[in-house]
């Protein structure tokens, strides 16, 4: 919303005045202003009768008849022009509430759609009500009614930062993003000068200033193409120049743009399983493996349509932003992991089960001591960084009766349009999701110790929706079937891993 059509949404607050017989100088407000005009006419009905004696009395009449009609014609046409701003508006929002209806779940998954939606019904809508002085009981009753979910600062915050991280991971130029596009596709009306400076402001206080910084530039630059009256101050804005290692390995790999090495990819190979279960010489599943030493595999097609949108189903009224282990042993939500999870246990569904059992049988481990089904649905910019699965010596509490867990099975519920990726940071690997595969790894040496190169990050999700459902196994039960050895291994010594290189450019 720009300077000038703020300014025609306040009530103006100019002032008029009537000349009285004694000249006492009588000042009013325009939402007052009918009324003042009819008790000023009844106060000099009963005061100034002696006016209609004389002609040159009734002359300073047509001076003050004059001043009324002319606040009236000022009065009439900033109230047009207020009306006129609400109107563009009313127009604006109806334009994107048809296109949203049309096909929400595509619209939905645009992070700049998201972002622009929770802006209107935070910022913008907030801006409206303290502007137009609309009546209490209008404004009471839209914002009461508990029907209706209206989203909070934070959630515009998150939805701010989940764009600037796609715009982070992916490169996204922000003069494209302005525009409405995403990898040179065009999926929106361009963003307006007013939606850049929103984002510019919410990073500033986030303290995110090298994208604050690009966006409060890009939002100049707008307000001089649409023509429209700013006030800008320039400002000293703090840069960070440092990026840990980690974090440009982690954004290469969620763009693609590194690749195994030879001396690993020439060895992998791909076969049908047919071990660990009767019912697999009949029913043989696809394994395709991806990285040796550690194993890391795919296998395909082992959830069904139906299956997924029964656990879908479920999971969905259960819902909470997923969180994550503290150090104190406690749960906590933490900004490197956004997402939200739900757990369902065997008993509750016989779909549930027949996935644990089908875990059971192409894993060959039992799922005695496995945890819950956890489902997770990643939304705009959902992502979670680099972590273990399994749990730290260091770590509280490090003991439990089941043991750590041995092994993770990732299963991918949905296809996803952009970003996505789970990528291993220290071996260079990044799996893109396929509906009804499983990613599977050990997450332990046969000794015991956790294997530090399993360490592993969600990127974020650039368009589109990521659902996945995880079954982490622990180390009770399984003994004899897959055994330890007696080797110690330094968990603090990483393997010697050969390191991935970079795509060749096209």
């Amino acid at each position: 919303m720009t300077n000038s059509d703020a300014d025609a949404l306040k009530m103006t607050d100019y002032k008029f005045e009537l000349n009285t017989r004694d000249g006492i100088k009588m000042h009013h407000k325009p939402m007052l202003y009918v009324a003042c005009i009819l008790l000023a006419m009844d106060w000099w009905a009963w005061t100034s009768a002696e006016l209609f004696t004389a002609i040159s009395d009734l002359e300073p009449l047509l001076e003050t008849q004059k001043k009324i009609i002319d606040d009236l014609n000022e009065y009439v046409q900033k109230e047009e022009k207020r009306l006129g701003v609400l109107k563009k508006q009313i127009n604006a929002y109806n334009r994107e509430h048809e296109m949203a209806m049309a096909d929400i779940d595509n619209y939905l998954g645009n992070p700049i759609n998201a972002f622009t939606l929770i802006k209107r019904l935070t910022t913008d809508f907030n801006f409206i009500q303290n502007r137009i002085k609309l009546g209490t009981a209008f404004v009471g009753n839209e914002t009461s009614n508990i029907d209706v979910r209206y989203p909070t600062d934070e959630d515009l915050t998150g939805a701010a930062q989940a764009l600037t991280r796609l715009q982070n991971t992916y490169q996204l130029d922000i003069k494209e993003l302005a525009q409405g596009r995403l990898n040179g596709i065009v999926y929106r009306t361009p963003l307006t000068a007013s939606d850049c400076y929103e984002l510019g402001r919410i990073l500033y206080n986030v303290k995110d200033y090298k994208n604050s910084l690009r966006w409060m530039e890009e939002s100049l630059v707008k307000y001089k193409e649409e023509n429209e009256d700013y006030n800008f101050t320039e400002v000293m804005v703090e840069e960070e120049t440092f990026l840990q290692k980690e974090k440009k390995v982690y954004e290469a790999l969620c763009r693609g743009e590194m690749i195994v090495p030879s001396q690993i990819s020439r060895k992998l190979k791909c076969s049908y399983l047919t071990k660990n279960h009767p019912f697999l010489k009949l029913a043989p599943i696809k394994r395709e493996q991806i990285y040796i030493a550690p194993d890391v595999f795919v296998y395909h097609g082992v959830m069904s349509d139906e299956e997924i949108k029964c656990i879908k189903d479920m999971a969905k009224p259960r819902f909470k932003r997923a969180t994550v282990r503290s150090a104190n042993g406690g749960v906590m939500s933490a900004d490197y992991r956004i997402s939200k999870s739900a757990w369902l246990k065997d008993e509750e569904s016989e779909v549930v089960a027949r996935v644990s059992q089908r875990v059971a049988d192409f894993t060959g481990l039992t799922m005695a001591s496995a945890e819950l089904l956890q489902v997770v649905n990643y939304g705009i910019g959902g992502h979670y960084d680099s972590h273990y699965d399994f749990t730290l010596k260091t770590d509280l509490p490090y003991e439990s009766a089941d043991g750590n867990r041995i092994a993770t099975v990732l299963f991918y519920m949905s296809e996803v349009a952009q970003g996505g990726a789970t990528v291993f940071t220290q071996l260079g690997l990044s799996v893109f999701p396929v509906k009804s595969s499983a990613l599977v790894w050990l997450n332990l040496h046969p000794s015991g110790e956790g294997d530090l190169s399993t360490r592993h990050a969600a990127c974020p999700v650039l368009r589109g929706s990521k659902w996945v459902s995880n079954k982490w196994i622990h180390e009770s039960g399984q003994e004899f079937l897959a055994p330890c050895n007696l080797e110690y291994q330094r968990e603090e010594v990483m393997r010697k891993i050969i390191k991935a290189k970079p795509r060749a450019k096209e």
